[in-house]
């Protein structure tokens, strides 16, 4: 791991988080057909940081002055994408469902079924993988190095499986050369996440 600006480490990713994925909903699915109202960012806080948030698609999320938020192909692939405006650092959310997933141990194949294809990418070098199972819930954090057209990155990926069929999966990315300033940037982006309470 020498290089590596190195991200707190927390397999479950937090209560809030943890709500998300036993509670009814994922994310709010939409009929592709129905006009989708664009997200709206607040004026920066005293801290510099924006609040993005979707109503029709029930979820919020903080970024830094400076990055974008982009969820134009959320109806149709369930992705989220903030990106720095230099493209140093991006974090991408994908939820999913899988009807599958109902217990403890297809939870953990399913988790065990990540690793692997990160393993055989020959783009990937995983550097460290954890997981862990409670209350119908199973978690990871992995970290490591990524080659994208040629360019050395370095990646945390986090995620949640639940036994009510939902995946959760933040991955967050800053260029090798500027990752001790961007790398704690995208573990904050992800911590942010949230979906909406009065849905």
């Amino acid at each position: 791991m020498k290089g590596i600006a190195i991200i707190p480490v927390i397999i479950i990713i937090g209560l809030g988080l943890f709500g998300v994925l036993v509670g009814p909903k994922l994310l709010k699915k939409t009929n592709t057909s129905k006009t989708t109202t664009a997200g709206q960012t607040s004026q920066p806080d005293a801290d510099g940081w924006q609040t993005y948030r979707h109503a029709q698609y029930g979820y919020s999320i903080r970024h830094p002055k400076g990055w974008s938020v982009d969820d134009s192909k959320f109806p149709s692939t369930q992705e989220i994408l903030v990106v720095d405006s230099e493209k140093n650092g991006i974090v991408k959310i994908n939820s999913y469902q899988d009807k599958t997933i109902t217990s403890e141990e297809s939870v953990m194949s399913a988790i065990t079924a990540f690793k692997q294809k990160m393993s055989s990418d020959p783009d990937i070098k995983v550097l460290m993988f954890k997981d862990s199972f409670e209350d119908r819930v199973g978690g990871f954090i992995s970290q490591g190095e990524q080659t994208i057209n040629e360019e050395k990155f370095l990646f945390i990926n986090k995620g949640l499986v639940s036994t009510n069929n939902r995946i959760l999966i933040f991955h967050g990315a800053t260029k090798a050369t500027v990752a001790q300033q961007y790398g704690d940037t995208t573990a904050k982006i992800i911590e942010s996440f949230a979906l909406d309470k009065n849905e």
